[in-house]
Order: structure tokens, then C-alpha cells, then sequence
């Protein structure tokens, strides 16, 4: 089993976790289910339920949102970025957007708590 943890901004933010909040319903269900798959699986998990997507990203995909996260010391992910998606590719700047956010999470020293 993985350790899911969610980013913090330097501010408290914590972006994904505001995201799932904001949604209703079998949305907010959905992705929650998603999340458990993961913590679960972690690499296991493949298409159609996550990607690889490149530098060291992946994405979770449940229905039309997207979680992108990252995995850290074998055994725990870090939940980065939501957004609902609306084309076929993820935008690069969503990509650039988690990138951020990883190697902020990373040189603040996140990754030991």
C-alpha cells in the first residue's frame, strides 16, 4: 500500500484537495475511488485509470478530471495538481504548473514529514 499525501503551498494551499472539494456528487466520488486505486496499486495502475506522462509525472484519470502526482521513496505519492480536462492532451502548462510545485515541495524538504 502507498501513502498518498496532497501539496502545500508555502501559504497552506492545498490545491488538489480544494479541487475534489469544490465538486459534487459522483465527480467528487469518482476521484475518490481513483485515489484509493491508487494508493492500492501505485505503478501498477495503467491506462485507462492512469499514465505516465513523463518527468516524473503521472496522471491519475478519473472521467474527465485529471490528478497529476508524483512518486517519492518507492512507496508514497504526492497528489500535485487538478483540473478538469477538455482536450486530448494535458496542457503543458498544467504539466509546467506540477513540475512547480513538485520541486518546490522538494527544496522545502516536504518529503521527510
Amino acid at each position: 500500500m502507498f501513502e498518498i499525501r496532497y501539496y502545500e503551498s508555502s501559504r497552506g494551499e492545498v490545491y488538489v484537495r480544494e479541487y475534489i472539494d469544490q465538486l459534487v456528487g459522483n465527480h467528487q466520488c469518482k476521484i475518490l475511488a481513483f485515489i484509493k486505486k491508487l494508493r492500492n496499486q501505485g505503478y501498477l495502475l495503467r491506462r485507462p485509470v492512469a499514465a505516465y506522462l513523463g518527468s516524473k509525472l503521472w496522471e491519475l484519470r478519473p472521467g474527465s478530471h485529471r490528478i497529476l502526482y508524483s512518486f517519492y521513496e518507492r512507496d508514497k505519492i504526492i497528489l500535485l495538481h487538478a483540473f478538469h480536462k477538455k482536450s486530448s492532451e494535458v496542457p503543458k502548462g498544467d504539466m509546467e504548473l506540477a513540475m512547480n510545485r513538485l520541486n518546490d515541495w522538494l527544496n522545502r524538504g516536504r518529503y521527510e514529514k
